[in-house]
């Protein structure tokens, strides 16, 4: 009978006291695992972080300490770059920091993310050359725009409302973005959205659905709201 075969074995002893590590995907450029050591040094932690290939073969391995006044939030993956998205921590804080760790190195760039208002977090994407936070502030939702190249930030207009819920946030291949959002019509009825913006975060289009005559083809039309 036909077994499955193991191709790798990747492992890392850990105490029954400690905490297990996480995984993010590169895609066919292996995976990086991680976690936060609880080993402390200046107002710093220790980060344990261990690149493999496909083949699960270990490729490097880095330790860095990062600042205790960061709370890690997210994870994402774009072109060569692994990005960690860190909230600095504290009841007047409104901050984030990127963490940029290159692949093939595991050397690291560090953006600061300055914002006006506390986000709750609830989409993390990257772009080439951009950082896209969605959330809420308070109720509201609340999409920002962090250029790494001018270090920049912006929120995308046409999304801030009490009558709207973000729903996704996704990245096309010419780096343009389409927001999709939950809105209640004035007459008190639900529908869908899609805002669609340039790379650099400007408006281009907005299309909301008619919930009687769209019923039904609602996702198989965003592609063509967006021109894709």
């Amino acid at each position: 009978a036909a077994q499955v075969q193991q191709p790798g074995r990747f492992e890392i002893e850990i105490g029954p006291f400690d905490d297990a590590y996480e995984v993010m995907t590169g895609g066919e450029k292996g995976v990086i695992v991680y976690k936060p050591k609880p080993t402390y040094e200046r107002g710093t932690q220790l980060w344990e972080l261990n690149m493999l290939d496909t083949a699960l073969n270990a490729k490097w391995q880095k330790n860095y300490f990062l600042g205790t006044e960061y709370v890690y939030a997210g994870y994402d993956y774009f072109g060569t770059d692994f990005y960690f998205l860190f909230q600095t921590i504290g009841k007047t804080s409104t901050n984030w920091m990127l963490l940029q760790m290159d692949i093939a190195s595991g050397d690291t760039l560090q953006h600061n993310i300055r914002n006006m208002v506390r986000l709750d977090l609830q989409e993390f994407e990257m772009t080439d050359g951009a950082a896209i936070i969605g959330g809420y502030y308070n109720t509201d939702p609340v999409v920002m725009h962090f250029d790494m190249n001018t270090r920049k930030t912006k929120v995308l207009p046409g999304i801030f409302g009490s009558r709207t819920e973000l729903v996704q946030i996704k990245v096309l291949a010419d780096n343009s973005l389409i927001v999709l959002v939950s809105e209640r019509t004035y007459d008190k009825r639900n529908t869908l959205a899609v805002k669609v913006y340039d790379s650099e975060g400007n408006y281009i289009s907005n299309h909301a659905f008619n919930p009687d005559a769209d019923k039904g083809l609602i996702f198989g039309r965003i592609g063509d709201v967006a021109g894709v």
